[in-house]
């Protein structure tokens, strides 16, 4: 659990994200500005069986397994998205929230920590009602982040944790699909003060960025897909800063998952069509730094325990959290991490995935 903890993402104080509805499928955009940089992509397999590293008040880890697979962006390391899309395109990205109060314990098991909670919506979750609904089933245990998710139709949802509770912001109470580093209610009322004006100039970093975005997807007008995707990395250049480490714009249309990275410009993809994502193979990996372009497909190679260990120690050395406990707990649990088996998914078997054996 201490280790899990240490992996979630150090807070991400100026990250923005967006959904814009292209056509009835969703683009989804964002940024991820940081200090730490590494990162690696992953994409996840259908059917792998997953559980939690900690009991609850129950007495028993959370078991599921996973219906969907998916492709997702990490900071800390496997199992630990930052941002993702699943093959029935659901998105999600989170970013800091300052304000952020996870809830008490209780009779629900809990993910130990953010980047797992939202591991498990893309394993478990194709639409947004099967996201709203998870809070009956699960708690996030530990966050400092609110979450913005989208579903292939655009149907999106902000999810916050505030004094103990998760509030969530959708259809009517959701009048524009963008979030920042404030909470949604105080970002939108900011943007329905100021946006007659369009000044932006004096408010704070995390208000004037949800603004411009706010800006954009309201004057978004649905275009082919080439364009729409050109149109999201232009809006999330508009917000970037000098730790902008890398920007992520999410076609559901195509199920392509388009980046790059400060350190390398060159635009590359993933395309969750052209791949082999059943659980009979391992699943697949990248250093999203590699200075690549284009199509991905051929550079993916097989989920490395080696790399994963070696990423999330230099993750935890950066972030000057790697102690003598963690370094002994480390190993183990890695290889627990990169050895989930495969399971195959019964008929009838519940809808959101959620085993409580």
């Amino acid at each position: 659990v201490l280790i899990g903890w240490c992996l979630s993402p150090s807070p991400c104080r100026s990250c923005s994200s967006f959904v814009v509805e292209n056509r009835g499928r969703a683009i989804f955009g964002t940024n991820y500005d940081n200090t730490v940089a590494p990162g690696l992509l992953f994409v996840n397999k259908r059917g792998l069986k997953k559980a939690t590293w900690s009991s609850d008040i129950g007495g028993d880890p959370l078991r599921w397994t996973a219906r969907y697979a998916s492709v997702t962006f990490t900071v800390g390391g496997y199992q630990h998205a930052w941002a993702g899309m699943n093959e029935r395109g659901l998105v999600l990205s989170t970013m800091a929230l300052g304000a952020t109060e996870t809830p008490q314990p209780d009779q629900r098991p809990s993910l130990d920590w953010g980047p797992l909670w939202m591991q498990y919506i893309l394993d478990t979750c194709a639409t947004i009602e099967d996201v709203m609904a998870v809070d009956d089933l699960v708690r996030i245990a530990h966050t400092v982040d609110h979450y913005l998710v989208t579903d292939r139709s655009g149907n999106a949802v902000v999810v916050e944790l505030l004094e103990g509770e998760m509030v969530m912001h959708s259809g009517g109470e959701l009048p524009v699909a963008a979030l920042t580093n404030s909470s949604y209610q105080d970002s939108i009322d900011t943007w329905f003060a100021n946006r007659d004006q369009g000044d932006y100039s004096g408010l704070s970093n995390s208000e004037r960025r949800f603004c411009l975005v706010a800006d954009r997807v309201a004057s978004f007008q649905p275009t082919d897909s080439v364009v729409a995707v050109a149109t999201a990395f232009d809006t999330l250049e508009l917000v970037a800063g000098d730790i902008t480490q890398w920007s992520i714009v999410f076609d559901t249309g195509s199920l392509r998952a388009y980046f790059f990275t400060q350190s390398h410009p060159g635009i590359r993809y993933v395309d969750l069509t052209q791949l082999e994502l059943r659980c009979a193979r391992p699943s697949l990996m990248l250093d999203i730094h590699e200075p690549l372009s284009g199509d991905l497909s051929a550079h993916l190679f097989d989920l490395s325990y080696d790399m994963c260990y070696e990423h999330t120690e230099q993750y935890l050395i950066t972030t000057g959290e790697f102690d003598d406990e963690t370094a002994a707990g480390l190993p183990l649990w890695i290889e627990q991490i990169t050895s989930f088996p495969c399971e195959r998914i019964r008929r009838g078997a519940r809808r959101l995935g959620f085993d409580a054996r």
